[in-house]
């Protein structure tokens, strides 16, 4: 059982090591942290009990090992009931738990006072989460070692760090609600759609076991995503010690760029000097000398 404990919380503690080690950034209490944590693998438990409810009416075998098993039986086993499934029960269900939490740490926590805190947190949370996804799996499996081993690879891989991009995507959206009130409505929206859609197509790409068609898009998925999200943990640590100049972070926009200089209090020279229009803070493209936003004339 130890052994099996050791399989599912070590996921958890090499990704936590990976984004947070050796980064220019203030890291959140380890009080604040923990506590996050287990609020990960409370959620989780109550998503995995919610959901066990709803599937005991339904008359197939929802869990999935790598073992073989099939998942449905039947006329079941049918692309549109899969999707139903994923988009509109199990993704906005998980989600929809960490966003009722995350909103609530992040907008009430004093201690949360940057953007890259709310990624912070929402990583967290995702580990916790897969954490106990871990342990049901691997219980599940039993001491076959070849599906242990299957089995780890692909929870350490792709499943639990699919938790971490949707958290931490999820926290980063709650955090530019809380610091920037003109967008707030915005970005609670867009933190929680985006999530749920991504969460939605990954279970979607598995439920249908379709690896041969579908892996090698979720791989790419999950590098382009991970891009996205260092990108915009380094961005905030970059314009705090004002190292210029500073390029836009990964499909970025006008108002995410609105909300970290403007909270940073930056001088319209310090904005004039980077990537950025001054005047309205739209992303300066190469080439460009002239807003397509506001007019200005960069020369």
């Amino acid at each position: 059982m130890f052994f099996l404990v050791l399989l599912s919380i070590a996921p958890a503690i090499f990704w936590f090591w990976f984004l947070f080690q050796g980064k220019e950034i203030k890291i959140l209490s380890l009080k604040l942290l923990l506590k996050v944590f287990f609020f990960g693998l409370f959620l989780a438990l109550v998503a995995m009990f919610i959901e066990t409810k709803v599937f005991s009416f339904l008359p197939f075998n929802y869990f999935f090992t790598l073992s073989g098993e099939e998942l449905f039986v039947g006329d079941l086993k049918m692309p549109i009931f899969i999707f139903l499934l994923t988009f509109f029960f199990i993704a906005p269900l998980e989600e929809f738990l960490k966003y009722l939490f995350l909103r609530r740490e992040i907008f009430k926590v004093k201690e949360i006072d940057r953007v890259i805190e709310g990624i912070q947190l929402g990583i967290v949370l995702g580990l916790g989460f897969a954490t106990i996804e871990n342990s049901f799996y691997f219980v599940r499996a039993g001491s076959n070692v070849l599906t242990l081993a299957s089995l780890f690879y692909f929870r350490f891989f792709l499943s639990t760090l699919a938790h971490v991009i949707y958290s931490g995507m999820l926290g980063y959206y709650l955090a530019l609600a809380k610091f920037h009130k003109l967008y707030q409505g915005f970005f609670l929206k867009r933190g929680l759609i985006t999530v749920i859609l991504l969460h939605g197509f990954f279970n979607f790409s598995l439920l249908t076991q379709a690896f041969s068609y579908t892996i090698g898009v979720v791989i790419i998925a999950f590098v382009v995503l991970m891009k996205w999200m260092i990108d915009r943990r380094d961005f905030e640590t970059y314009i705090i010690k004002k190292k210029l100049p500073i390029s836009a972070p990964l499909f970025s926009s006008k108002t995410e760029i609105d909300t970290f200089l403007t909270k940073e209090k930056f001088s319209f020279g310090e904005i004039k000097a980077l990537s950025f229009c001054p005047r309205c803070l739209s992303i300066k493209k190469v080439g460009e000398r002239t807003c397509p936003y506001c007019g200005m004339r960069f020369d």
